[in-house]
């Protein structure tokens, strides 16, 4: 995690959206930020599908 509090709270926040919706968060999200369904069908798929 590093010791950067700014970024803590990120990955906070994302775990917290995570639980919440079932969704996944791609790497740097912020809250209001795109998430992606995860499943089978995600797989490999990922750049298709996530436009940031």
């Amino acid at each position: 995690m590093g010791r950067s509090v700014t970024e803590l709270l990120r990955q906070i926040h994302a775990s917290q959206y995570t639980r919440k919706t079932g969704e996944v968060t791609p790497a740097d999200w912020l809250a209001g930020g795109g998430s992606l369904k995860p499943g089978p069908e995600l797989t490999g798929r990922v750049w298709q599908d996530w436009r940031p």
